[in-house]
């Protein structure tokens, strides 16, 4: 059976795309649109179901790209089991939601249109910023049911359809148990829901007014802090070892001295845990450095940033990154490959901070925050410690 040249199109661009864009928050978002969209062109021009084995260079690309080193970041278990797992959750989501659309009676190319570019800002929204991504995804999934009322079809079901893919894509969040990301999972059906509701008081305006404006406050709110600050709190409850917990560790400096928990009595101690292959660790070290020079002249306050080693290192790789790629004042320790602190410190991602009081107690363990306007901010926890 020979394929058409839109297929081999389609095969090819999609392989091309995905190995251009290497963004990891993209990347589910990027192959959900290509099955959508792939779905749409094979039911709406009545091709067989056969003609779906094209994107199987895509398959490949999947395991090929999710099997070699990524083990930090997107997919926090890189196990080949959730990896498959994962794609074939984007996969049936993507044909489910372009099945259904396809045998939509609406007018079905400007409701694809609408819900791409709904996609596409969902995603450009996690790129950017989540807190960002909370208020325009709530914000455009107000906004995009009325447009498909007032100028597409006047269905009541318009706007289910119109939210459904990227419900579908969010699966790829509880598969993942990413705790974190649950209002931005949930922000586009509450705004699918407010949108019914001022529906339903459409004789009411003033009613009207005062939902719409309440919710986009909330949603402003959102992006200001609410969600920031949400995600620091699950980050620290995620993280929250046992009351009374003292930090037991046994790290390297890049000479190979030992550093333990005993040269550090009497001082409070900063632990930012960091690996190679996070790149928001090497964004965030000019703050932690900022904050290390801030309290460098104080005799009683330790700063380090640790590397946790990751399958692929050893100790002369970790070493020439640390050369060629932090150039920073505060000190760096280094893990032994053997340990295992993520599991000791309930680590689910980097990067991670922990400070311990002169006692050696960790009176803080979690997500890194250096904004003064969110909670659990570094500066806050240094500044109490330093007043007891």
């Amino acid at each position: 059976m020979l394929m058409t040249t839109y297929q081999i199109l389609v095969s090819s661009l999609s392989c091309l795309f995905c190995f251009l864009w290497g963004h990891k928050q993209a990347y589910p978002t990027v192959l959900l649109l290509i099955f959508f969209l792939y779905s749409l062109a094979i039911n709406v021009e009545s091709r067989k179901i056969s003609y779906l084995w094209v994107i199987l260079p895509v398959v490949l690309y999947a395991l090929f790209r999710f099997s070699n080193g990524f083990e930090s970041g997107y997919i926090q278990d890189p196990r080949l089991w959730k990896i498959v797992s994962l794609f074939f959750v984007l996969m049936l989501a993507g044909y489910a939601a372009g099945y259904f659309l396809s045998k939509c009676k609406a007018k079905t190319v400007y409701l694809t249109v609408l819900i791409v570019i709904t996609l596409i800002i969902h995603v450009l929204g996690n790129i950017t910023s989540w807190s960002l991504s909370f208020m325009t995804t709530g914000i455009i999934f107000l906004i995009a049911p009325y447009i498909a009322y007032r100028y597409i079809s006047q269905k009541k079901y318009i706007p289910l359809i119109l939210v459904a893919p990227v419900m579908l894509l969010n699966l790829e969040s509880w598969l993942s148990s990413s705790i974190g990301a649950l209002p931005l999972t949930l922000v586009p059906l509450c705004s699918v829901g407010i949108y019914y509701l001022v529906f339903l008081l459409r004789e009411q305006r003033v009613f009207q007014l005062v939902l719409i404006s309440i919710y986009t406050m909330f949603l402003v709110y959102g992006w200001y802090k609410g969600f920031a600050d949400y995600r620091q709190w699950i980050t620290v409850q995620q993280a929250k070892l046992a009351h009374d917990t003292y930090a037991e560790y046994i790290f390297y400096n890049i000479e190979g001295q030992v550093v333990t928990p005993e040269i550090h009595v009497g001082k409070i101690v900063v632990f930012d845990f960091w690996t190679t292959s996070c790149g928001i660790c090497f964004r965030e070290f000019p703050e932690f450095d900022r904050v290390y020079q801030k309290y460098n002249h104080l005799a009683d306050i330790m700063f380090y940033a640790v590397n946790l080693p990751i399958k692929s290192d050893t100790r002369e790789s970790i070493v020439k990154t640390i050369a060629g790629h932090i150039n920073y004042s505060f000190p760096i320790l280094l893990a032994d490959e053997d340990s295992d602190y993520w599991t000791q410190f309930k680590i689910r991602g980097v990067p991670h901070l922990m400070i311990l009081d002169k006692a050696g107690k960790v009176v803080f363990n979690g997500g890194v925050n250096y904004e003064r306007r969110r909670v659990y901010n570094i500066e806050d926890v240094i500044d109490n410690l330093l007043k007891k």
